[in-house]
């Protein structure tokens, strides 16, 4: 398959792929081996390996973990060459926020879920890795204007990234660089395109989910690369940025692996990033490849699907309330 037609492909069925924009080549001081224990679930099971990413100095490959059914590499980039990298990740042109299409429309997607119980005046979000934080700010103004019992929102973001001033009269907007600045219990927790990010992820969830309130709600989406490179061999999987390649296998077994005492609200292919109105055959491709998910999903609810070719997923619990 020639290049020009490979690259209308990927980018058909909604694949993230400015692959040379952000991936590098790594040397062995800016990595570390991530082989012996899954950063996943934390497995120390023999993982087996799935994509070759660098073929030397070093070798780095995608692994599979049995136990978690997650993908993640074997080399996992240092803390210091993370910060050098994303210290240029956003360009001066760059919208900095992890979800490219209508930001609203993404509100209003995660806002069908939610449901705000009649007597709560305030609430909590928790945007987790969302850039400038703008998805939360969105979503806050969303259940403001949808909801008269509401009269504040405090939107927390945890992010590196420079912040913007979002403060007003019904929003108080506050930044933290990391987890462990996080005080007190949130009511909805926004993981946007951020957990395939993370080097020890499973050390990060288990910091996450006892954020949560009871009745409060954890959203997630991510990218799912790994059958379509099983075919695209070029596809780029955006390394270092992207370390972790997740997909309903994973997902679908998050709350007996963490404990949690909570109930899945949504498994599924995620909102599209694009829309019939300004992308049409790029949305209908995509909306092509999902359906054989969406029916799978609809006739046997199972935790593993027949179809995998869906680009990414996304995935809602909420906790029960006691």
């Amino acid at each position: 398959m020639g290049n020009n037609l490979f690259n209308k492909l990927a980018n058909l069925v909604n694949c993230t792929i400015e692959g040379k924009k952000y991936e590098r080549l790594v040397t062995e001081k800016d990595v570390v081996d991530a082989s012996d224990m899954c950063p996943t679930c934390g497995s120390t099971a023999a993982r087996k390996p799935v994509c070759l990413i660098q073929e030397k100095d070093p070798l780095v490959q995608y692994l599979h973990c049995d136990v978690c059914k997650g993908n993640s590499v074997s080399k996992m980039p240092t803390t210091q060459y993370l910060i050098s990298y994303y210290n240029n990740y956003y360009s001066g042109s760059d919208k900095q926020v992890t979800f490219p299409g209508k930001i609203e429309r993404f509100a209003q997607h995660i806002d069908k879920y939610i449901k705000v119980d009649a007597s709560k005046t305030s609430l909590k979000i928790m945007d987790y890795g969302g850039g400038d934080g703008s998805i939360a700010v969105a979503l806050a103004n969303l259940l403001l204007s949808k909801h008269s019992n509401l009269k504040k929102i405090q939107v927390l973001l945890v992010d590196y990234q420079p912040q913007k001033d979002y403060d007003t009269p019904t929003i108080e907007f506050r930044s933290v660089e990391t987890l462990d600045d996080v005080k007190g219990q949130v009511d909805v927790i926004i993981a946007s395109a951020i957990l395939e990010h993370i080097p020890d992820l499973h050390t990060d969830l288990k910091k996450i989910f006892p954020l949560i309130a009871p009745g409060g709600y954890f959203y997630a989406r991510v990218p799912y690369m790994m059958p379509f490179k099983k075919i695209f061999k070029g596809l780029p999987m955006l390394y270092p940025m992207h370390v972790n390649d997740l997909g309903p296998s994973y997902w679908n077994r998050i709350i007996p692996r963490y404990k949690l005492n909570a109930r899945v609200v949504a498994s599924r292919p995620p909102l599209s990033e694009t829309e019939f109105s300004t992308s049409f055959i790029h949305t209908l491709v995509g909306y092509m490849f999902k359906i054989p998910a969406y029916l799978d999903i609809a006739i046997r609810n199972p935790k593993d699907l027949i179809w995998n070719y869906v680009a990414g997923w996304e995935y809602m619990i909420r906790m029960n309330d006691q």
